[in-house]
């Protein structure tokens, strides 16, 4: 299954850090306002 996340806050993070655990789930895509903080937050969970 693919997820993806609108936000780039604690919550986000945190969710992301969960989706990266499960074997069957895969952190697809990440939005924001901020093109910048979307794609330092897809850089790091691996979106």
């Amino acid at each position: 299954m693919n997820i993806g996340i609108l936000a780039t806050g604690g919550i986000a993070k945190k969710m992301a850090e969960t989706i990266n655990m499960m074997e069957e789930v895969t952190l697809y895509a990440v939005a924001s306002r901020s093109l910048e903080k979307a794609n330092a937050f897809a850089t790091e969970y691996g979106a």
